[in-house]
């Protein structure tokens, strides 16, 4: 008998949305301020959705949220906005999905 130990691998834009996915990843970063981290949920879910090119590659982005995802990266009066921060939700998550 043979057992299937991995899931059929997906395509990037396969399953949920870009949004839902965006939410899942990083709604959870720990980056000092509700503010904060919607900018980055919101900021994730462009990027998901113009994969392998520039953010403003998007034909829906409006330059606000452009604006907004690059200030958030230069932020520098906020010392809670680092990689590590953007990040750690999702590794956990990837962790997570390693050990299923």
């Amino acid at each position: 008998m043979t057992v299937r130990l991995f899931r059929q691998l997906r395509e990037p834009r396969e399953g949920i949305d870009s949004a839902q996915w965006a939410e899942t990843e990083f709604g959870g970063a720990p980056l000092g301020g509700r503010r904060l981290s919607v900018r980055l949920v919101k900021s994730m879910s462009m990027l998901a959705d113009v994969i392998g090119h520039s953010i403003t590659a998007h034909t829906d982005a409006d330059r606000a949220a452009v604006k907004g995802y690059y200030r958030l990266l230069e932020s520098k009066k906020d010392k809670t906005v680092t990689p590590e921060n953007i990040l750690a939700p999702h590794r956990g998550r990837t962790i997570e999905r390693m050990r299923s």
